[in-house]
């Protein structure tokens, strides 16, 4: 006759054995962590297009931040800007390209749902 293959016995084996005494095991309240959640949905397409998503317009942004630091002087001394209106031209593109953005991904979200 073959004989079962015993598991070894490990520190949870050893909690699961109950050697029929009237005391009661602890148990310890089951709580749903964020790490359960992530395995239980799981990793999919949507979160890869995210993550490249969310990148890219991080790439973006430290580009228009190169650029701006560059070309800040240059339109200075070419336009004769003074200081505030040099900053008024930096915060009005960075303000265009996030709408830009915005506007970007709610058309590309119409689209997707049809």
């Amino acid at each position: 006759m073959a004989t079962k293959p015993r598991e070894p016995v490990t520190i949870l084996s050893l909690r699961n054995l109950s050697l029929g005494t009237a005391e009661t095991q602890i148990k310890e309240p089951k709580m749903f962590t964020v790490e359960d959640a992530v395995e239980t949905i799981g990793f999919g397409r949507f979160h890869i297009a995210l993550f490249l998503i969310m990148g890219s317009t991080g790439v973006v942004e430290a580009m228009e931040i190169m650029l701006i630091a560059v070309v800040s002087p240059v339109i200075r001394c070419e336009w004769q800007l003074e200081n505030w209106q040099v900053a008024l031209v930096t915060t009005v593109s960075t303000r265009l390209l996030c709408f830009w953005v915005l506007e970007g991904l709610g058309s590309l979200s119409s689209i997707l749902q049809g």
